[in-house]
């Protein structure tokens, strides 16, 4: 599986270690490609001088491509109730499955589409049997069928109809 994402303070990834741990029994590994921003305090000055180091949107994707799914799970925070994960379209536009917070923003869509496996806390990966076989059946359906969700010429349709109804 891959992480990515950033460190940032508001961020609760759940027990990293039990996780790592609970999939190398299941005979899967983790690989984090994460940033860990360097701030001095959290106001807007200093977010104008984060210096956040890690790889290339050029280098992860291939990696992430080659993955059997994502560890995207989040504790619920403020910043998910009023934002959407790009790295969660990216997995999923790259063919990955997410084990993704059951009560986050995309949760709805993960479940209706078969996208990945929704938990609330991550203690619950022990309830599901035979984890890197359920991912890859769901990997395998979505390189079939994720790409309607993200059809930018239709989302474009919809967001002009909408303007145009609106400017009425």
């Amino acid at each position: 599986l891959v992480c990515g994402g950033g460190r940032w303070p508001w961020i609760d990834q759940g027990d990293l270690e039990w996780v790592v741990r609970h999939l190398q029994s299941a005979g899967i590994g983790l690989m984090q490609s994460v940033t860990t921003p360097q701030i001095q305090g959290l106001n807007p000055s200093g977010f104008r001088e984060a210096l956040i180091q890690g790889q290339s949107h050029e280098q992860i994707l291939p990696q992430y491509a080659r993955a059997l799914g994502a560890w995207d799970w989040y504790a619920i925070n403020r910043e998910r109730e009023l934002a959407i994960t790009t790295r969660t379209m990216e997995y999923l536009y790259l063919g990955l499955p997410v084990i993704y917070q059951s009560r986050m923003e995309l949760a709805e869509m993960i479940h209706r589409e078969h996208l990945g496996i929704l938990i609330e806390h991550p203690d619950q990966l022990r309830s599901i049997h035979d984890l890197g076989g359920t991912l890859r059946r769901i990997r395998d359906g979505l390189v079939h069928g994720v790409h309607h969700l993200l059809d930018v010429d239709r989302h474009v349709f919809r967001l002009t109809d909408y303007l145009t109804r609106a400017g009425s």
